[in-house]
C-alpha cells in the first residue's frame, strides 16, 4: 500500500523513525522544512522537500487567495468597527490573521499536490494540535496539518504520529506560568512610581523617544543630540531576569544611559474602559464573523474557517486587547516625557499606535523603516509589498525617512500618509567597513589565489510568517545555494560566502550537510554583514535588504533562486551563450545559466573600472536630501534647531 507522510517538527521525525509500521521501501516521506531532511537522511531516510509540491503556480494561487481574504477581512474591520476607535486595530487584525490564512493556503497546496502526484491509499501525519491557542503567531505547540490532511483527504485513510514528546504545556507549566506572571505583575506593580518618577523628572529636558537602540540608532542619537539637546531615552523590555543590575549592563559609551521601560507605563496608566469594552465586543464580532464564513476561508473546496477562528479568540484576539493596554502605557509616557521627537525603525507591535498618537499629539515623528522598499515589478508583488509596508514604511508616523530613490518610488506606487523625507541611507546603506578586509578574506575565504569573491545574503521565511512571492521558503532558499556552489565549483578562481542567519527550521548544520561539499564555499554567520560585503566583487540575492546594502557601496547584483518566479527590482537578464554589458543588477532565472552567467558578470566588473553613473541611479545625491533634524523640523517643532549632518 502506498502512503504519503507530511512531518514538519524533529520530534514527527522521532515519532516516524519509532513508527512500527513504518515502510521504508512504500512510504513517500515529505520533509516540510531543511531540518527535518537533514535530520531523516543522518539516519539513511529519503525524503522529499516541498519544492515539487509548492511551484511557482503556487505561489501565485496563494497569494491571490490570502489578498482576497485579506480585502475582505479589511472590509468586515472596518464595517464593524466604532468611529472612535484607532484604525491601527483593523491592521492588526488583518497582519497577524493573514500570516495564519497563509500557513493553511500552503498546506492545504501542498497536501492535495502531493496527493494528486502519488495518489496514496493512505497519509501519515503529525498529530493536531491546537489545545494552547496563546500568542498572535503560531507556535510549535499549534499543529494544524493533521487537520487539514483530513480535511484534504475526507475519503482517504489519515494516520496520526503521536509524539513521544509532544510541545505542549502540561497543567503544571500552565499554573506555573500563571503564577509566574502574577509575581511579575506585583514586582512591576512596585516598581513602577520609582520608575516614573527617574524618568519623569528628565521631562524637563523634552528627550528624543527611540524605540530599538539597534539598527545604527546609536550612532544616530550620538550625532543628533547636539543639535536638538536632551537626554536620547530608548523603550525597552523591562528586564526581568536581572533588572536589579540593569544599570551596569549598559557600556560607557552608550548614548542610551537611560530606558524607558514600557511595562512599567502599562501597569501605571489608566485604560479607557468603555474604549476597551468597545474593542472587546468589535473582536468578538470579528471572530464570529470569521467562524461563519467558511466561504471565504477555504482553498480547493477545503475550509478552514474554524482554525482562523479559534487561533483568532484564543491568541490573536487577547494579543490585541493587550495593545490597548500598551496604547495606553505610550500615551501616558508621551504626556509625561513630551519628546521633543520620536524616532522609530519599525515591526513592533506598538509601532502604528505611537505614530498615530504622536500625529494627534503634534509631536515630530519620523519611521526609518529597518527594510529596504522596493517598487513592486508586477500586480502580484504589489500586493504581498503593500500589505508588508503597513507596519513599516507606511505605518500611522507623521514622517518617513527615504533612503533611496527605489523607496522614494515605491511610495509613488503604494502612497503612504506619511510625508517622506527624502534622507538617504541612515539604518542601512552605509559604506561598508573594509578595514578588516585582509583578515576576514583570509578567515573566510582560506586562499590567495582566489580573484572573486561571491557573497549570498538572503532572506527566507518560516513557518507563521509565510509570504508566497517576495521572500524564498526554506526549501527555496537552500536550493539556491546549492546551486551557486555547484556553479562556483566550475570557477577556478572565485569562492562563495554564503552571509547565513539560522532559523527555527534550518541550522547551520542542516545547511552544510545539503550543500555539496567544497573549498571553495564557507559560511558567515557571526561577522558582520558590512565587513562581509566589504570582500565582495558580486552579491547574489533572491529579496533582501542587503541587495540595496551592495548598490549603494558599488556592488554589482545578481538576483536568483526562486525558480526565476520574481525579480527584486528590474534587471539584465543574462543567459548562457548571449553577451550582455555593463548593469549594476542582474538576474539570472535557471541553474543552468549560472555558471555561464557568474563568469560573464565577473569578467565584467573585474577590472574595477565600472562607469562612473552605473550605481547612481540607486543612491541620492547628498544636496537633494535632507537631514533628519531638519525633517523633524519641518514636520514639528520649531525649537528644534538647523542641522549640518545625520
Amino acid at each position: 500500500m502506498k502512503r504519503v507522510v507530511f512531518l514538519e517538527f524533529p520530534d514527527e521525525a522521532d515519532a516516524y523513525l519509532g513508527f512500527e509500521r513504518r515502510q521504508p521501501n512504500r512510504d513517500i516521506v515529505i520533509s516540510l522544512n531543511p531540518g527535518v531532511r537533514s535530520q531523516l537522511r543522518r539516519c539513511s531516510i529519503d525524503s522529499h522537500n516541498t519544492l515539487p509540491y509548492f511551484t511557482r503556480e503556487s505561489h501565485e494561487r496563494g497569494l491571490r487567495r490570502s489578498t482576497e481574504v485579506s480585502e475582505w477581512l479589511r472590509n468586515v474591520c472596518t464595517g464593524a468597527t466604532d468611529p472612535d476607535m484607532s484604525p491601527s486595530y483593523t491592521n492588526a487584525v488583518v497582519w497577524y490573521v493573514r500570516f495564519i490564512v497563509q500557513e493553511c493556503l500552503w498546506a492545504i497546496e501542498i497536501i492535495s499536490n502531493a496527493l494528486s502526484r502519488h495518489e496514496p491509499d493512505s497519509v501519515l501525519v503529525g498529530n493536531p494540535s491546537l489545545d494552547d491557542l496563546d500568542g498572535q503567531y503560531l507556535s510549535p505547540s499549534q499543529r494544524i496539518w493533521g487537520d487539514l490532511a483530513q480535511r484534504c483527504f475526507p475519503n482517504g485513510k489519515v494516520l496520526f504520529l503521536n509524539r513521544r514528546n509532544p510541545v505542549r504545556r502540561t497543567v503544571l507549566a500552565r499554573s506555573f506560568r500563571c503564577v509566574d506572571s502574577s509575581t511579575m505583575r506585583v514586582v512591576i506593580r512596585m516598581l513602577a512610581p520609582l520608575h516614573y518618577r527617574s524618568i519623569a523628572a528628565r521631562s524637563h529636558e523634552h528627550p528624543v523617544l527611540f524605540t530599538t537602540d539597534g539598527y545604527n540608532m546609536e550612532n544616530v542619537a550620538r550625532q543628533i543630540k547636539p543639535m536638538i539637546g536632551g537626554v536620547p531615552l530608548v523603550i525597552r523590555e523591562w528586564p526581568r531576569s536581572n533588572f536589579l543590575l540593569s544599570r551596569f549592563r549598559k557600556t560607557p559609551q552608550s548614548i542610551f544611559q537611560h530606558e524607558v521601560w514600557l511595562e512599567m507605563w502599562n501597569a501605571l496608566a489608566q485604560e479607557d474602559g468603555r474604549s476597551r469594552m468597545v474593542l472587546a465586543a468589535w473582536l468578538d464580532r470579528v471572530g464570529e464573523t470569521i467562524e461563519k464564513s467558511g466561504d471565504v476561508f477555504s482553498y480547493k473546496d477545503v475550509s478552514f474557517a474554524d482554525i482562523i477562528a479559534a487561533k483568532f479568540r484564543g491568541g490573536i484576539a487577547p494579543f490585541i486587547l493587550q495593545l490597548h493596554r500598551k496604547a495606553a502605557g505610550l500615551r501616558l509616557l508621551l504626556d509625561t516625557v513630551k519628546p521633543r521627537a520620536v524616532i522609530s525603525v519599525g515591526d513592533r507591535e506598538y509601532d502604528m499606535f505611537l505614530g498615530e498618537m504622536c500625529r494627534e499629539m503634534s509631536i515630530p515623528a519620523v519611521m526609518i523603516s529597518h527594510g529596504s522598499h522596493v517598487p513592486p515589478t508586477d500586480q502580484v508583488a504589489r500586493h504581498e509589498w503593500g500589505e508588508q509596508a503597513q507596519r513599516m514604511i507606511c505605518a500611522g508616523f507623521p514622517c518617513t525617512a527615504l533612503q533611496s530613490p527605489l523607496a522614494e518610488e515605491f511610495v509613488r506606487r503604494v502612497p503612504a500618509s506619511a510625508t517622506p523625507l527624502r534622507t538617504g541611507p541612515i539604518v542601512w546603506g552605509r559604506p561598508v567597513d573594509r578595514s578588516k578586509r585582509e583578515f576576514l578574506h583570509q578567515a573566510l575565504v582560506h586562499s590567495s589565489a582566489v580573484r572573486y569573491v561571491i557573497v549570498h545574503a538572503g532572506t527566507l521565511k518560516w513557518r507563521g510568517s509565510v509570504r508566497f512571492h517576495v521572500y524564498e521558503t526554506p526549501d527555496e532558499y537552500v536550493q539556491s545555494v546549492c546551486d551557486l556552489a555547484k556553479a562556483v565549483e566550475r570557477l577556478d578562481d572565485t569562492h562563495l560566502v554564503i552571509k547565513f542567519r539560522p532559523s527555527p527550521g534550518l541550522s547551520a548544520e542542516d545547511l552544510l550537510a545539503a550543500l555539496p561539499y567544497s573549498e571553495r564555499v564557507s559560511l558567515s554567520i557571526d561577522e558582520p554583514f558590512l565587513e562581509v560585503l566589504g570582500i565582495a566583487n558580486l552579491l547574489v540575492s533572491f529579496s533582501s535588504t542587503t541587495i540595496e546594502e551592495a548598490l549603494q557601496n558599488n556592488v554589482p547584483v545578481l538576483l536568483y533562486g526562486g525558480n526565476g518566479r520574481y525579480q527584486h527590482i528590474t534587471a539584465t537578464e543574462v543567459t548562457a551563450g548571449k553577451a550582455c554589458g555593463h548593469a549594476a543588477v542582474y538576474f539570472v532565472r535557471s541553474a543552468a545559466d549560472l555558471p555561464a552567467g557568474l563568469r560573464q558578470i565577473l569578467t565584467i566588473h573585474g577590472n574595477g573600472k565600472d562607469p562612473a553613473l552605473l550605481f547612481e541611479t540607486y543612491k541620492f545625491r547628498q544636496s537633494d536630501c535632507m537631514t533628519l533634524c531638519d525633517g523633524l523640523k519641518m514636520n514639528g517643532r520649531q525649537d528644534i534647531p538647523h542641522a549640518t549632518s545625520v
